[in-house]
């Protein structure tokens, strides 16, 4: 939800004249039924005792609130402040808080995004399946998930993040595991698409995974992330025969480990759907430890993601954002190539992957409010968890530019022609964002190959992928 930040009052009493400097005399929250004391003043930028500037307190409430929303733990925020004798200030921080266990049943496609399924219409793509996730566990921000699949592949995982290791909640621990079996895949991708094989009488692909994640926040905007994951894939003779490199040198099973390091700095006021702030990340990941003596798979990849949104107005906002992903040009199992059109793709281009070693894609937009953010009260809903709706519309004007290195001689042979080359789209879009921190996008985009299409994303763009 993003109502707070768009409307939310506050309230201020003078009873004599404001001294420069006052002190933080007490804080008060209210509406946590659920949720800890400790995690809602872990995310207010002051504290009881605190010297604060008096002409500084609208922009720290501005920057608690923004923190508070950003948990996605709250319908709704307010911080109210009253200033006493002129030299102290009470805080006063009310909540709404969400619904936070929710059953989950699946049904959905399993291509990379929508636009690539709605192609085809593919039945035999869909999965179905059931499971659930709590949010806020023990009132406490932790996630604790459980999901099962059925369809295109069986498919069970378990999650359990963001346990705190201290009362300062800085340091967090988080465990994943996943299995899935498949008997339909993509194999190797050609003109520029995945080609998929599909054996209804034998298992294709088994895959495990299992994650320990390390997560460190010494400050509101910043955290480090590290992960230790292992992974053991199995295929049938099937795929091997006909794509070799599925695995590496016609490897039936890969196990390996794999390291990574991630820094973010997040200073953007609304994280799903962001007007104005900064965006950074820096990720080293590295593929193959030693740990297992006859591992095939040694390789590591640098990305970095810069993304700046400027709100000019209440109408107006400008966002850029520079995407790049660098790996040395070595053999790397099919199984694990990337590119874009994976987790991040160009505009206009959702229907192809351009997979390479390196790639960078820049994108930037200008944003123009259509409905402004406005929030409703659905009165036939009894919960106030569920009946208090948001809404807002915008249009967006859009270029996008990318450039992916890849091996030439195997691109050639597989017609992979978008690869060593520059690609560009451009175009016009709607997007809508809703309560619950939902967002859909129509674009209306032309790319560089000619071609004119209309797209439906289900995330915000110049985003982190």
């Amino acid at each position: 939800m993003i109502i707070s930040l768009f409307s939310m009052p506050l309230l201020a009493q003078y009873n004599s004249i404001v001294e420069d400097t006052i002190i933080v005399r007490s804080i008060k929250v209210i509406g946590n039924n659920r949720t800890s004391d400790k995690i809602i003043r872990r995310e207010l930028n002051f504290v009881e005792g605190d010297s604060i500037a008096s002409n500084n307190i609208s922009s720290i409430i501005e920057k608690s609130k923004e923190n508070l929303q950003n948990t996605s733990l709250f319908n709704s925020t307010n911080i109210y402040y009253t200033i006493i004798a002129g030299k102290f200030v009470d805080f006063t921080v009310t909540l709404e808080e969400r619904w936070y266990f929710w059953p989950s049943f699946y049904f959905n496609h399993t291509e990379r995004n929508f636009n690539s399924w709605w192609e085809e219409k593919d039945l035999s793509k869909l999965s179905i399946g059931a499971g659930f996730k709590i949010k806020n566990m023990r009132g406490r921000n932790e996630n604790f998930k459980f999901n099962s699949r059925f369809g295109y592949s069986t498919r069970f995982e378990f999650a359990y993040d963001k346990i705190a290791l201290d009362k300062a909640r800085k340091h967090h621990l988080g465990i994943y595991y996943s299995f899935q079996v498949q008997d339909q895949l993509p194999y190797i991708t050609r003109d520029n698409r995945p080609i998929f094989i599909k054996d209804r009488s034998e298992k294709l692909l088994f895959f495990q995974e299992t994650n320990f994640k390390y997560y460190y926040r010494p400050k509101h905007k910043i955290k480090h992330h590290a992960e230790l994951k292992y992974f053991n894939i199995e295929i049938a003779d099937t795929i091997a025969n006909i794509n070799s490199n599925y695995l590496l040198d016609s490897n039936l099973n890969l196990k390996f480990f794999r390291f990574m390091y991630f820094f973010e700095y997040e200073n953007r006021d609304f994280v799903y759907y962001p007007m104005n702030g900064q965006y950074l990340s820096f990720e080293l990941m590295k593929n193959g430890l030693n740990f297992i003596s006859n591992n095939k798979y040694n390789d590591y990849s640098i990305s970095v993601v810069l993304i700046h949104h400027k709100k000019i107005n209440n109408y107006i906002s400008l966002a850029s954002g520079v995407f790049s992903c660098y790996s040395p040009n070595t053999p790397k199992p099919y199984a694990f190539r990337r590119g874009l059109g994976y987790k991040k793709s160009l505009r206009g281009f959702e229907y192809y992957t351009i997979e390479g070693h390196a790639n960078v894609l820049s994108q930037n937009q200008a944003k123009f409010t259509l409905i402004q953010p406005q929030t409703f009260n659905m009165k036939f809903i009894p919960s106030p968890k569920f009946s208090k709706g948001f809404f807002a519309a915008y249009i967006n004007v859009f270029t996008d530019v990318a450039y992916v290195w890849s091996n030439k001689y195997l691109e050639i042979e597989n017609n992979n022609t978008l690869a060593n080359n520059l690609i560009y789209s451009y175009g016009i879009g709607i997007d809508f964002v809703s309560y619950y921190d939902k967002v859909m996008r129509v674009d209306f985009v032309k790319n560089s190959l000619g071609e004119y299409g209309v797209f439906i994303n289900f995330k915000a763009s110049v985003h982190k992928p």
